[in-house]
């Protein structure tokens, strides 16, 4: 979300710049232009490929030229301000693009994989017995045994931890079981994982 908010304080910012400089007969108008097809082009690409069911870039790459060869023929430019636009707006989607992904990144490194654990001293309906398997899966261990979570009550506690190649062995171990409560030794468990 502060990707949101950093993409709408550059484009005011190239917005004042532009019309400031609007005034002194420097033709930067092309700039804005550029700027907001490579924004627009992103997400109306994207959508435009979940409806046809397209190639995403191939999808991306058809938004910047309709919107370059209208611009163009609006302004009745010449060829080479089509390729002009059409190459700044690229650029500046590419660095959008880029950004997203980068700082999607960092914020899936700083969210935390939670296992939520509800225990039970008899079974609920169908089980399965996974107690053999619990040496295999430490992260798991740890979360049933409630090692540094959070608890809620004497039988709720959720565990964090960063994600992990662990972490997802064990949430593909336990979605492979496919059932609600899950017999460790003595007591039941109900399991459930997410990203905070």
């Amino acid at each position: 979300m502060d990707f949101i908010y950093a993409l709408v304080i550059v484009a005011i910012l190239v917005t004042a710049v532009l019309i400031k400089y609007r005034n002194r007969n420097i033709r930067v108008e092309w700039i804005l232009v550029s700027f907001l097809i490579g924004i627009l082009s992103l997400p109306i690409g994207l959508y435009l490929a979940q409806i046809i069911g397209a190639n995403q870039i191939f999808s991306i790459i058809l938004i910047f030229i309709i919107l370059s060869i209208c611009y163009t023929y609006l302004k009745k430019e010449s060829p080479a301000f089509f390729i002009k636009i059409l190459i700044v707006s690229f650029l500046i989607s590419l660095i959008v693009f880029v950004s997203w992904f980068e700082i999607g990144a960092y914020y899936e490194h700083q969210a935390g994989a939670v296992i939520s654990v509800n225990q039970y001293d008899t079974a609920r309906g169908e089980y399965v017995d996974i107690t053999k398997y619990m040496e295999e899966y430490p992260l798991l261990n740890k979360a049933i045994k409630g090692e540094g979570c959070e608890k809620f009550g004497e039988k709720k506690w959720h565990c964090k931890s960063p994600p992990s190649d662990e972490w997802r062995r064990s949430v593909d171990f336990i979605s492979k079981q496919n059932a609600r409560l899950y017999k460790i030794g003595e007591k039941y468990y109900e399991l459930s994982f997410g990203i905070s």
